[in-house]
């Protein structure tokens, strides 16, 4: 019996860098070239997920499209939520309903992460506190004076 297809969702809004939304989705659709070209199964569903579906203006100034709107889709569906980073993030430090969405996301998936500067909306939400970060190096101070119940981590990659 072939495993069960894992979805995984990154969070886009304006302004995200595209990078820290497309480099993360292009390995799990790697991962899903592989399999097919030893003829299993593809395992990962890929989602971009914003305010609402459609297109999404990039930091690049292109633009990304969502297949749907975070605040329709159930978190119990999903595997993995990424949030990813960019200029845009201080406009969404803000955004009540993005925030909230993630906090109640929270323990429906089975992972939740960031890439990037995208750590700060996940410290906004109030999901980092106690826990090990890490953010952009520009990103740091923010990071350590805005939310001081994180431990900010700024000689790594990634935390677990």
């Amino acid at each position: 019996m072939p495993p069960p297809t894992r979805t995984i969702a990154c969070l886009l809004y304006p302004g995200v860098m595209s990078l820290d939304a497309v480099g993360p989705m292009q390995v799990f659709g790697s991962a899903n070239a592989e399999r097919t070209g030893h003829g299993l199964a593809p395992a990962y569903a890929l989602r971009l997920l914003a305010e609402a579906a459609g297109p999404v203006t990039t930091s690049a100034g292109f633009a990304l499209v969502a297949d749907g709107s975070w605040a329709a889709t159930d978190p119990a569906g999903l595997d993995t939520v990424l949030v990813a980073g960019g200029d845009g993030v201080a406009d969404q430090l803000g955004h009540a309903g993005m925030l909230q969405w993630l906090h109640h996301a929270e323990p429906r998936v089975r992972r939740l992460g960031s890439v990037c500067s995208g750590a700060l909306l996940l410290a906004q939400a109030g999901l980092l506190d106690g826990l090990r970060a890490t953010t952009h190096w520009c990103r740091m101070e923010r990071m350590r004076r805005d939310y001081p119940g994180v431990q900010v981590d700024e000689d790594c990659l990634h935390t677990y």
